[in-house]
């Protein structure tokens, strides 16, 4: 490699380009790179360049004359410029600087022990030059800066530079000419070094970079007149550049040159000097002299410096404005003073003086006020009440005994004194801000109502700041009223609370006027008596939430009572906990109502027997909650999370109003869950008579009509829309809804229809919380508590739109103490202590007609084939043809199209499992789906990117170096859903980032199943693990859950031939297999 200078420049784009990557290389850039050497290639450089906080890969090929034939750099400019960018120049400056100092280390192609001893060889022969050249040229050269100020105060700057003696650098334009080419100059007999940026010592550093960059500067503006720079021993400082210098230099003691002065060096300071002014008076003349003796000003481009004597000082804002303009007058005085006439003395103590007294030595400065009368000036303000509430203001200067009108200004009284008409005019601008006009007769009036508001309660304090404020008996009766109390007493008469108001503070016709003030989000209402009110308190708060809450009308206000439904004395109980303007005198009867909802843990209502031990603690308070509540004929939420039992709580109702009711109860489900209902009521309260309402029309219009013969009616969604006019002659304890979201769009027909059912009580089931979108929890309301928050419309205008639109989020409160009432939430979190490590569930749902049909079809077909095969080779062999059968049978379960391709129809079970994970992932869960069939997993993951799930796939064909990545990912970011072929990753992941498990398609062998769960439910998961285990209803799949079960001591199952579960049913159990499994 053969590299010079000259090559490396023409490779730059352009030369702005290469005098800044040689800025960029001698002022510390960081670059590593390696270099390997072929025949093929020649020298290839490869190489990191970090240009804080970026980091840039540069690739070079170098041919054997150093001729660059290929590079590359991956920054913006590489590829916008015809040239190499600063990163490649800077880059091959560190190689020519190597190449110079042989520091250069080539990796070849040689064999390892060729290679190693050429490595030796290579690092003595570097060590060897190293230490050659540094003998040569030594560094720690040293630069002496000295500062030069001409006859126009105009700075320049002159450097002197050695090891033992100083040099004075001739011309600095040649001096960076030889940075740049890091030539070896020779200034004398002690001093010769190559000029590069390490042969300085480290102070010099920042100094010889300030020189550079200001010859660069200077290049750019000479080339822009066509000029070319010629010696210069001395550079000329610009405002911007004199800043710079002065803070490399600051606290230092530095050479200087300054005309007319005699001094040599002179010290930087960062902080004003001490001056001082002192009025002196001489033959009936006043002269304003300072402490500084001679001075320069210099001006910078963010600071102004003031050099006195050996000193120069940086001078700060506030200064530069209130000396600076003195100073620069009192240089241009004639005498060592600045002269004050008799005649200006006045408004120099007026104008001058505050702001340089500060700095006065001075003692007789009242002796002067008090001659050229010179008063500090104060205020006086008189506020009236005028005509129709309007605020009359009038203003007087006072300067010592005399006032003067502010609108009467120019009396003869005023003409002998010096006014401060500045501050004057200061105030009256601020009077403006008020609104306050000047009118006719020296006032100023107060017009605007909101602006009077204003002025009351922000502009007398500012006046009291300024001046004295004085007030008419009149103006006294403009108060800012703050109501402190309401009071309320409250009877509960039956279904409904008695509320009569009392005390009012003010006239009931204005209450009305308040309120629509109030909801307008006004500051204030102004009262007949031309006094206001203040409505951001709360006794205001309280007034609009005890009418607007309780859904009030304005007027009621002025009635001696008012009659409003029983489920709000919950909320009212709440407004006078939270409020303490509000006061109010509750009966017996209502304490006891609120006492009892308080106590809902102690409330008297017996768990049935037979759940008395399956029922948790948590789940026992559910059960009394919803009987409180229903109690006094009111509904609710249970919102508990998913899996802690929702289902299980209200079955223990339903079972304890067997004998207390003879009306049935209505549960309305999502289709794919009602069947889970019969079998959760099947196995915990089997004497309850369970009816499910499916089937053709006729057939559900007949099933309905016999609801009174059964406990519990169940039906879906789907069908109570297309029957609720059955359903409306019919009369139930409960109507309780399932997965409750499926009516948080109140304009769906099936929010329309289940709210016409006719029911003592309504309840609502949800795992996901509803306070997200207040339209949802309206309609759900309007279900649970008819008419709770008023219609749709009323509650848009009420509170959603005020918070939507305008982020009223007081009003958020206002609803949560609405609401909190009549919802039932617990997370897992919450009660963790009584939740086992895992929860497991069967989860049921039934196929539609098309998948219903097939599966029937294909069950016939398959139980003909496999009779055919056992009476041709017997059942021993004819094991792997049912194997296969089954499988047929399973594929048609999860989804037809696994075994039929040009299946176009819905599956049940894909319906289901979207159900629940949707519903997972809304409650804050992440969920691990497994599946035998990765044909499976593939329809899945098509659903779940077409409603945008994150969700990660591993299978068989995974490879095995991904797998733990892919382990490590779902454990760590956002995403909400894992794919897992059972088989694939049944074992070896640790997925405790997730904490519900689905089994899609449930294994025959219940180990390895229990293991796949495992991936979840291992050391160190810290949540309840939910294992939901999706089942077709009346298919093979819960025939072989059921035997099972018979069979639980089997650990195996019919995954390989020849072992357990099929081998050892019977031939009549292998053929019930293939019955058709209505019910069984």
């Amino acid at each position: 490699m053969n590299l010079n200078l000259n090559m490396i420049k023409s490779m730059a784009a352009n030369p702005a380009v290469f005098s800044r990557a040689q800025s960029f290389y001698n002022f510390g850039a960081t670059i590593k790179y390696y270099i390997i050497y072929d025949k093929v290639d020649d020298y290839q450089v490869f190489a990191e360049v970090i240009e804080d906080p970026d980091l840039f890969h540069v690739h070079l090929n170098i041919n054997e004359q150093g001729k660059v034939t290929h590079h590359m750099c991956d920054c913006g400019g590489f590829h916008t410029k015809f040239g190499s960018c600063k990163h490649v120049i800077a880059l091959l400056l560190r190689l020519y600087d190597d190449q110079i100092k042989n520091r250069l280390v080539i990796h070849s192609g040689l064999s390892e022990d060729d290679d190693l001893i050429s490595k030796v060889l290579d690092t003595y022969e570097t060590n060897l030059t190293s230490e050659l050249n540094y003998e040569m040229y030594p560094q720690q050269v040293t630069m002496y800066p000295k500062l030069v100020i001409n006859s126009r105060n105009q700075p320049s700057l002159e450097v002197s530079m050695g090891i033992t003696r100083p040099y004075v650098i001739r011309d600095l334009y040649r001096f960076v000419i030889d940075l740049e080419c890091e030539c070896i100059i020779s200034y004398g007999k002690e001093l010769e070094f190559k000029h590069t940026m390490n042969h300085f010592d480290e102070r010099s550093r920042p100094l010889v970079k300030f020189i550079w960059d200001r010859v660069v500067e200077d290049r750019v503006y000479l080339k822009q007149f066509g000029l070319s720079p010629g010696q210069a021993r001395q550079l000329f400082l610009t405002p911007s550049s004199l800043d710079t210098f002065y803070d490399l230099n600051l606290r230092k003691t530095i050479a200087c040159s300054i005309e007319y002065y005699n001094c040599e060096t002179i010290t930087l300071h960062s902080k004003e000097p001490e001056i001082e002014f002192q009025i002196e008076e001489e033959d009936s003349t006043y002269y304003l002299r300072h402490n500084l003796g001679q001075y320069l000003i210099i001006r910078g481009q963010n600071y102004t410096y003031l050099l006195q004597e050996r000193e120069m000082y940086r001078c700060h804002e506030e200064f530069v404005q209130n000396i600076i303009p003195l100073l620069e007058k009192m240089s241009e005085a004639t005498s060592f003073g600045l002269k004050i006439s008799n005649e200006t003395m006045g408004k120099f103590l007026s104008l001058v003086l505050p702001k340089i007294k500060p700095y006065i030595r001075d003692t007789a400065l009242e002796e002067l006020y008090q001659k050229f009368k010179v008063y500090p000036l104060t205020f006086g303000f008189y506020l009236d009440s005028e005509f129709k509430g309007n605020i009359g203001l009038r203003v007087q200067y006072r300067y010592g005994d005399i006032h003067i009108d502010a609108n009467q200004p120019n009396t003869e009284e005023s003409k002998q004194i010096l006014r401060d008409v500045v501050k004057e005019a200061k105030v009256l601008a601020m009077l403006e801000t008020f609104h306050f006009e000047k009118i006719p007769g020296g006032t100023y009036l107060l017009k605007d109502e909101e602006a009077t508001y204003t002025f009351l309660t922000e502009g007398i304090n500012e006046l009291r700041q300024i001046g004295e404020v004085y007030a008419s008996e009149t103006f006294k009766g403009i108060k800012i009223k703050e109501p402190k109390s309401l009071s309320v007493g409250i009877r509960l008469q039956s279904e409904w609370l008695n509320v009569h108001f009392e005390d009012l503070e003010f006239d009931a016709s204005e209450y009305k006027k308040i309120l629509a003030a109030y909801r307008l989000n006004k500051k204030y209402f102004r009262l007949k008596d031309g006094s206001f009110i203040n409505l951001q308190n709360d006794y205001v708060e309280t007034l609009a939430s005890f009418v607007d809450d309780l859904n009030l009308k304005d007027n009621e206000f002025g009635q001696a009572e008012v009659m409003i439904p029983k489920y709000r004395a919950l909320y009212l109980d709440q407004l006078i906990q939270h409020h303490e303007t509000l006061h109010a005198v509750r009966d017996a009867s209502f304490k006891s109502m609120v006492r009892e909802f308080k106590l809902v843990e102690d409330a008297d209502f017996i768990v049935p027997e037979p759940l008395q031990k399956t029922l948790r603690r948590y789940q026992k308070t559910g059960f009394r909650w919803i009987k409180t509540l229903a109690k006094y004929q009111m509904g609710g939420i249970l919102a508990d999370d998913m899996g802690l039992g929702k289902t299980l709580q209200i079955i223990s109702v339903l079972l304890s109003e067997q004998s207390e009711s003879t009306k049935p109860s209505l549960i309305v489900a999502p289709s794919s869950l009602i069947y889970n209902w019969k079998s959760e009521i099947e196995k915990f309260a089997p004497s309850l008579n369970v009816l499910i309402v499916t089937g053709e029309p006729t057939v559900r219009q007949d099933l309905i009509n016999t609801s009174t013969d059964y406990d519990v009616v169940i039906t879906s969604y789907d069908l109570i829309r297309r029957d609720i006019e059955v359903y409306e002659t019919q009369q139930y304890r409960f109507c309780i809804l399932d997965e409750a979201h499926f009516i948080k769009n109140h304009t769906t027909q099936n929010a329309k229809s289940v709210k016409r059912i006719r029911s003592e009580v309504r309840f609502a089931l949800t795992g996901t919380p509803i306070e997200n979108s207040l339209a949802d929890l309206w309609s759900i309301f309007d279900f649970i508590l008819p008419g709770y928050f008023g219609s749709y419309s009323q509650f848009k205008k009420k509170y959603e739109a005020p918070i939507v639109k305008h982020h009223h989020l007081h009003l958020l409160t206002r609803i949560h103490q609405q609401v909190a009432p009549f919802i039932l939430r617990r997370l897992k979190k919450d009660v963790l202590k009584e939740l086992p490590d895992k929860i497991e569930t069967n989860v049921y749902c039934e196929m539609g007609k098309t998948q219903r049909d097939l599966y029937y079809a294909m069950l016939s077909q398959m139980k003909q084939e496999m009779h055919h095969e056992i009476e041709e080779v017997g059942v021993e062999r004819s094991r792997i043809k049912i194997l296969a059968l089954l499988m047929r049978l399973r594929q048609l379960c999860c989804h037809p199209s696994l075994y039929l391709e040009n299946y176009r129809g819905e599956s049940a079970k894909l319906n289901l499992c979207m159900q629940l994970v949707q519903d997972c992932i809304a409650s804050g869960h992440k969920v691990l789906i497994f599946s035998q069939f990765t044909s499976m997993l593939e329809i899945l993951g098509r659903e779940l990117k077409a409603k945008e799930i994150k969700f990660l796939t591993l299978t068989g064909a995974t490879k095995t170096s991904d797998r733990l990545a892919l382990t490590e990912q779902f454990n760590q970011d956002d995403t909400k859903v894992f794919l897992i072929s059972l088989k694939a990753g049944g074992t070896g992941l640790n997925l405790t980032g997730a904490d519900v498990v689905i089994h899609y398609d449930p294994w025959w062998n219940m180990s390895a199943q229990n293991q796949a769960t495992d991936r979840a439910h291992r050391l160190g998961q810290d949540k309840t693990v939910q294992v939901f285990k999706l089942m077709v209803k009346n298919t093979i799949e819960e025939r072989i859950q059921v035997l099972q079960e018979q069979k639980r001591d089997l650990t195996e199952a019919i995954v390989k031939e020849g072992e357990t579960f099929i081998s050892k049913l019977s031939t009549e159990e292998l053929s019930a297999l293939f019955e058709e499994h209505h019910d069984f």
